[in-house]
């Protein structure tokens, strides 16, 4: 059997690398797709902590419009309640064939247009939620396969050392240097990122993630 030939990735260099000392064909095709794997994670780690952090953005603002448009609501309903006092008192006072004060004549469609603005803020507000919603589920997917995969590498790396050790004899501290070092950094990362995942479904916000 010949060795990996081409660009194949992982260590290759010179004669004091570990790499080089593998002697069975298997055990070094294993050693760079564990390492190519590594560098995978990594960068789907690194992703994905993006997301995390562009979700907690998505639902800070979906917060500070679920805050405004509270506020908003309040306000229509005291200038509502406050409108239909003027009008009763204005009725009792003058009738009803009396032509309202100019203050009244102005408030009215203000408060129709306060209205409307309240239902075009509900209707944008309801569609962020629904795209915070969607992002927050690949976002879940995406952490979950990032912790399986993460899982196998280990389990993977786990299983080359004890092949080295086994079939080959060899000092696996060099190899635990190289392979295990780089599955413990990455690990510590998917860590964080599941953190940070469950940081951002326990939030505030009362919507379902």
């Amino acid at each position: 059997m010949s060795e990996p030939a081409g660009n194949t990735a992982g260590p290759s260099g010179d004669n004091n690398s570990p790499f080089d000392t593998i002697k069975d064909i298997q055990l070094r095709q294993e050693f760079v797709r564990l390492m190519q794997e590594a560098i995978h994670l990594e960068k789907v780690a690194r992703n994905v902590e993006s997301e995390c952090q562009h979700v907690r953005r998505e639902r800070n603002k979906v917060n500070k419009d679920l805050d405004a448009r509270s506020e908003l609501a309040s306000q229509i309903d005291r200038n509502d309640k406050a409108l239909k006092q003027y009008l009763d008192q204005h009725q009792q006072n003058a009738g009803q064939s009396q032509p309202l004060p100019e203050r009244l004549e102005q408030a009215i469609p203000k408060h129709k247009q306060s209205i409307s603005d309240l239902k075009q803020i509900t209707t944008k507000h309801f569609s962020a939620i629904n795209a915070l919603n969607h992002n927050s589920k690949n976002l879940r997917d995406a952490s979950d396969k990032l912790e399986r995969d993460m899982n196998k590498l280990q389990q993977d790396t786990d299983q080359f050392f004890k092949r080295l050790r086994d079939e080959c004899g060899m000092d696996l501290r060099m190899f635990d240097r190289i392979i295990g070092d780089e599955v413990r950094f990455i690990g510590e990362r998917v860590k964080n990122v599941v953190t940070m995942y469950w940081d951002a479904k326990n939030g505030k916000l009362p919507v379902e993630l």
